[in-house]
Protein backbone atom coordinates (compact mmCIF):
# COMPACT_ATOMS: atom_id res chain seq x y z
CA UNK A 1 0.00 0.00 0.00
CA UNK A 2 3.06 2.71 0.92
CA UNK A 3 5.74 0.86 -1.22
CA UNK A 4 4.96 2.60 -4.17
CA UNK A 5 5.01 6.69 -2.71
CA UNK A 6 8.46 5.26 -1.13
CA UNK A 7 9.56 4.39 -4.35
CA UNK A 8 9.03 7.46 -5.61
CA UNK A 9 10.12 9.30 -3.31
CA UNK A 10 13.94 7.72 -3.25
CA UNK A 11 13.23 8.18 -6.90
CA UNK A 12 13.04 11.98 -6.66
CA UNK A 13 15.55 11.82 -4.43
CA UNK A 14 18.07 10.58 -6.50
CA UNK A 15 17.43 12.44 -9.55
CA UNK A 16 16.49 16.04 -8.32
CA UNK A 17 18.04 18.39 -5.66
CA UNK A 18 16.20 19.11 -2.67
CA UNK A 19 13.18 21.20 -2.53
CA UNK A 20 10.73 22.16 -0.25
CA UNK A 21 8.50 20.19 -1.79
CA UNK A 22 10.62 17.37 -1.05
CA UNK A 23 10.55 17.69 2.28
CA UNK A 24 6.80 18.20 2.68
CA UNK A 25 6.62 14.88 0.82
CA UNK A 26 9.07 13.20 3.57
CA UNK A 27 7.12 14.50 5.91
CA UNK A 28 3.79 13.40 5.04
CA UNK A 29 4.92 10.19 4.12
CA UNK A 30 6.55 9.46 7.38
CA UNK A 31 3.23 10.24 9.38
CA UNK A 32 1.31 8.67 6.87
CA UNK A 33 3.18 5.36 7.55
CA UNK A 34 3.33 6.02 11.20
CA UNK A 35 -0.43 6.78 11.95
CA UNK A 36 -1.41 3.67 9.29
CA UNK A 37 0.71 1.99 11.83
CA UNK A 38 -0.98 2.93 15.05
CA UNK A 39 -4.21 2.43 13.07
CA UNK A 40 -3.20 -1.75 12.02
CA UNK A 41 -1.63 -2.21 15.83
CA UNK A 42 -5.28 -1.22 17.07
CA UNK A 43 -6.82 -3.29 14.27
CA UNK A 44 -5.25 -6.36 15.07
CA UNK A 45 -5.42 -5.77 18.78
CA UNK A 46 -9.22 -6.06 18.54
CA UNK A 47 -9.11 -9.00 16.43
CA UNK A 48 -6.94 -11.23 18.86
CA UNK A 49 -8.97 -9.97 21.51
CA UNK A 50 -9.20 -12.34 24.22
CA UNK A 51 -10.39 -13.50 27.97
CA UNK A 52 -8.84 -16.29 29.95
CA UNK A 53 -11.07 -17.29 32.56
CA UNK A 54 -8.96 -20.26 34.81
CA UNK A 55 -8.76 -21.36 38.38
CA UNK A 56 -6.60 -18.52 39.45
CA UNK A 57 -7.12 -15.87 37.45
CA UNK A 58 -9.40 -13.48 34.36
CA UNK A 59 -6.24 -12.62 32.22
CA UNK A 60 -7.27 -10.00 29.34
CA UNK A 61 -4.92 -9.92 26.36
CA UNK A 62 -5.26 -6.88 23.62
CA UNK A 63 -2.37 -5.88 21.70
CA UNK A 64 0.55 -5.91 23.61
CA UNK A 65 -1.04 -5.58 26.98
CA UNK A 66 -2.31 -8.16 29.36
CA UNK A 67 -4.44 -7.76 32.37
CA UNK A 68 -4.23 -10.79 34.82
CA UNK A 69 -6.41 -10.14 37.48
CA UNK A 70 -6.47 -12.91 40.13
CA UNK A 71 -9.88 -14.35 41.20
CA UNK A 72 -9.46 -13.31 44.96
CA UNK A 73 -9.17 -9.93 43.95
CA UNK A 74 -12.80 -10.00 42.47
CA UNK A 75 -15.47 -8.29 44.61
CA UNK A 76 -18.35 -8.22 41.81
CA UNK A 77 -19.57 -8.64 38.74
CA UNK A 78 -21.94 -6.49 36.74
CA UNK A 79 -24.23 -7.56 33.64
CA UNK A 80 -24.03 -5.02 30.87
CA UNK A 81 -27.92 -4.90 30.83
CA UNK A 82 -28.05 -3.94 34.55
CA UNK A 83 -26.02 -0.85 33.64
CA UNK A 84 -25.99 2.20 31.46
CA UNK A 85 -23.89 2.28 28.60
CA UNK A 86 -20.06 3.79 28.99
CA UNK A 87 -19.45 7.13 28.85
CA UNK A 88 -16.69 9.79 28.59
CA UNK A 89 -14.25 6.93 26.80
CA UNK A 90 -10.63 7.73 26.78
CA UNK A 91 -9.15 5.81 24.26
CA UNK A 92 -9.77 3.97 21.05
CA UNK A 93 -13.53 4.15 20.10
CA UNK A 94 -14.39 2.60 16.62
CA UNK A 95 -18.09 0.72 15.86
CA UNK A 96 -18.14 -2.11 17.91
CA UNK A 97 -14.56 -1.88 19.75
CA UNK A 98 -13.85 0.59 22.78
CA UNK A 99 -10.74 0.29 24.10
CA UNK A 100 -9.48 2.67 26.63
CA UNK A 101 -11.07 4.37 30.54
CA UNK A 102 -14.72 5.21 30.63
CA UNK A 103 -17.38 6.12 33.09
CA UNK A 104 -20.23 3.73 34.27
CA UNK A 105 -23.28 5.49 36.53
CA UNK A 106 -23.25 2.91 39.45
CA UNK A 107 -19.42 1.33 38.77
CA UNK A 108 -17.48 4.62 38.32
CA UNK A 109 -13.96 4.40 36.15
CA UNK A 110 -14.19 1.69 34.40
CA UNK A 111 -10.91 0.11 32.17
CA UNK A 112 -12.96 -1.03 28.74
CA UNK A 113 -11.44 -3.78 26.41
CA UNK A 114 -14.32 -5.09 24.48
CA UNK A 115 -15.94 -5.82 20.88
CA UNK A 116 -19.37 -5.34 21.12
CA UNK A 117 -22.68 -3.93 19.48
CA UNK A 118 -24.97 -3.13 22.59
CA UNK A 119 -23.97 -2.69 26.16
CA UNK A 120 -25.78 -5.48 27.04
CA UNK A 121 -22.76 -7.48 25.86
CA UNK A 122 -20.60 -6.32 28.74
CA UNK A 123 -19.48 -8.00 31.85
CA UNK A 124 -17.86 -5.39 34.46
CA UNK A 125 -15.44 -7.18 36.80
CA UNK A 126 -14.90 -5.11 39.58
CA UNK A 127 -11.75 -5.05 41.87
CA UNK A 128 -10.79 -2.93 44.76
CA UNK A 129 -8.69 -0.67 42.81
CA UNK A 130 -10.53 -0.76 39.19
CA UNK A 131 -13.37 -2.40 37.18
CA UNK A 132 -12.69 -3.43 33.89
CA UNK A 133 -15.78 -4.04 31.02
CA UNK A 134 -15.00 -6.85 29.14
CA UNK A 135 -17.90 -8.21 26.43
CA UNK A 136 -17.21 -12.27 26.20
CA UNK A 137 -19.11 -14.15 23.19
CA UNK A 138 -21.48 -15.76 25.81
CA UNK A 139 -21.56 -13.55 28.99
CA UNK A 140 -23.62 -16.39 30.50
CA UNK A 141 -21.22 -19.26 30.03
CA UNK A 142 -17.91 -16.87 30.76
CA UNK A 143 -19.57 -15.77 34.00
CA UNK A 144 -20.53 -19.66 35.09
CA UNK A 145 -17.69 -21.78 33.93
CA UNK A 146 -14.18 -21.06 34.99
CA UNK A 147 -11.36 -22.85 33.21
CA UNK A 148 -12.76 -21.74 29.74
CA UNK A 149 -10.93 -19.38 27.37
CA UNK A 150 -13.41 -17.10 25.72
CA UNK A 151 -12.85 -15.16 22.77
CA UNK A 152 -14.39 -11.86 22.40
CA UNK A 153 -17.58 -11.27 20.97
Amino acid sequence: MLVLPVLVVIYRLTVTPPSIEMFWLIVFLFGAVGVGSLFAYWALSALFLSYELNDRALVIRWGLAHQVIPLERITGVAYGFERPAPKRLAGVRWPGNAVGRAVVDGIGQVLLYATYRTPDQLLYVQTPGTAYGIAPGDVQRFHGRPGQPARAA
